[in-house]
C-alpha cells in the first residue's frame, strides 16, 4: 500500500451540481498502516487483510449512494428533475399520421436504457394549421369564433401527462377538423384529443405518440339566420306539440281502461 485511496461521488442532477461538484468518502484506516504510509514505507499485507479492507471499502460506498443515487429503490418516475425541450414544425400530407417522440442512439450500441427512459411530458402548445398561417392572426381569428369551438384550437396546452411507471408512454389521439366562418372569412383548423397510456416490453424503450387524422368533413359557422329556418323551428315545435298530446292522450285512455275493469271485477259484472 503506497498511500491512502480517495473516492470521489460526483452527483447526477444539476440542483445537486450548484451545491457541491463533488463529495469524498472518508475512509478510516489502522493508524499503524497510515503512519507506514506516511513514511512512504511499503506494507505487505496478507490477502485476508486486503480482502477486509476491500470488503469495508464497497460497503462505505454502497451506503453512500444508496442515500444519494436516484435509481435506488425507485418505481416511479418522479425522482427525475431533469428534461428537454422540443420545438418545432413538421409538413405533413392530409393523411392519418403518427409522430413518435423516443430516446435512442444513433448507432446500433445500447446506451439507452429502457427502464429508466421517462416519457412524462408537458404540451405547451399543439396546433395544426397551414404551412402560411401566422401565429398572431390565427389568435385574432380564433378570437371571432364562438368560446364552445375556441376551446377546441389548443385542448392540450399546459396539460402534462405524467408516466406513473416504468416502461410506459402516453399516446395521444387527435381528430383535426376544418373549421370556417362564412360571415367572417375565417379558416382555422380544430381538433379533438384522447389519449391513454401504452406499457411497452421490457426491452423496448417507451414513445410518446401523437396520432393525427383530419376529418374528411368542415365544420361552417353561420351568423345569420335565414327565413326557412323559421318555418322549420316552427314546423318542429308543432310536430313535437302534436306527438306530445298524443302520447298522453292514449295513456290517459290506457289508464282509465284499466281502472274502469277492475271496478267491473269487484261488482261481479262480465
Amino acid at each position: 500500500i503506497q498511500g491512502l485511496p480517495q473516492i470521489r461521488l460526483y452527483p447526477r442532477s444539476v440542483a445537486e451540481h450548484k451545491k457541491a461538484y463533488h463529495r469524498d468518502i472518508q475512509i478510516a484506516m489502522p493508524l499503524p498502516m497510515m503512519l507506514f504510509a506516511m513514511a512512504g514505507a511499503q506494507i505487505q499485507a496478507s490477502q485476508e487483510t486486503i480482502d477486509q479492507f476491500h470488503d469495508s471499502i464497497v460497503k462505505i460506498a454502497g451506503e453512500v449512494v444508496k442515500q444519494r443515487h436516484l435509481h435506488t429503490n425507485v418505481t416511479h418516475h418522479s425522482v427525475f428533475r431533469e428534461g428537454c425541450r422540443l420545438q418545432g414544425h413538421l409538413d405533413v400530407p392530409r393523411v392519418p399520421g403518427t409522430l413518435a417522440i423516443e430516446a435512442r442512439s444513433t448507432t446500433n450500441e445500447l446506451v439507452v436504457n429502457p427502464a429508466f427512459t421517462n416519457l412524462s411530458h408537458t404540451i405547451h402548445h399543439l396546433s395544426f394549421g397551414r404551412p402560411d398561417d401566422d401565429l398572431n392572426e390565427r389568435q385574432s381569428q380564433l378570437a371571432q369564433l364562438p368560446a364552445v369551438l375556441g376551446m377546441h384550437a389548443t385542448p392540450v396546452a399546459g396539460r402534462s401527462f405524467t408516466s406513473g411507471r416504468f416502461h410506459q408512454g402516453a399516446h395521444h389521439y387527435v381528430k383535426v377538423v376544418h373549421t370556417r366562418d362564412s360571415d367572417w372569412h375565417v379558416r382555422v383548423y380544430l381538433y379533438m384529443h384522447q389519449w391513454y397510456m401504452q406499457t411497452y416490453a421490457r426491452h423496448e424503450p417507451p414513445k410518446a405518440k401523437i396520432s393525427f387524422d383530419i376529418s374528411p368533413m368542415e365544420v361552417v359557422v353561420s351568423h345569420s339566420r335565414h327565413w326557412y329556418n323559421f318555418l322549420t323551428s316552427t314546423l318542429a315545435l308543432i310536430g313535437g306539440a302534436y306527438s306530445s298530446v298524443g302520447i298522453a292522450y292514449r295513456l290517459l285512455g290506457t289508464l282509465s281502461d284499466v281502472k274502469l275493469n277492475l271496478q267491473k271485477k269487484k261488482i261481479g259484472v262480465i
